[in-house]
């Protein structure tokens, strides 16, 4: 008899930690990995270039871990001062020509119902 209680008790805790570990997971992916929010950050890594970062949010407000953002964008104004455009995972790169002529995008996301205006300045930015 006590040989059955013992191994019911072992079964008890392996179920115990399994369904525990299902929770866990399930939280996890709506928590962390899950993509709540896009941020856009626009930097000028050298002179007439710049990068348009995607910063997939969780409900943290941190950057969600091994997730990329699908998005389209659309070139509003500027277009004859784009020399390059290279869109890659979370990021757009953009050459440009001069900088006498703003550039204005619209950027649109898979994950948000927003769209989003970004205006490259047609100066130098300090």
């Amino acid at each position: 008899m006590e040989h059955h209680s013992k191994k019911n008790k072992v079964i008890k805790l392996i179920i115990t930690f399994f369904v525990t570990l299902l929770i866990l997971l399930f939280l996890s992916w709506f928590y962390i990995f899950n993509i709540y929010e896009v941020k856009i950050d626009l930097h000028e890594p050298s002179s007439l270039n710049y990068e348009l970062e995607l910063i997939p949010l969780n409900s943290l407000g941190k950057k969600a871990p091994m997730r990329n953002v699908e998005f389209s964008y659309t070139i509003i104004d500027g277009e004859d001062n784009i020399g390059n455009i290279l869109k890659t995972d979370n990021f757009l790169k953009i050459k440009l020509i001069k900088y006498n002529t703003p550039v204005k995008l619209e950027i649109r996301t898979n994950k948000t119902q927003n769209i989003f205006l970004v205006e490259i300045p047609n100066h130098k930015m300090e």
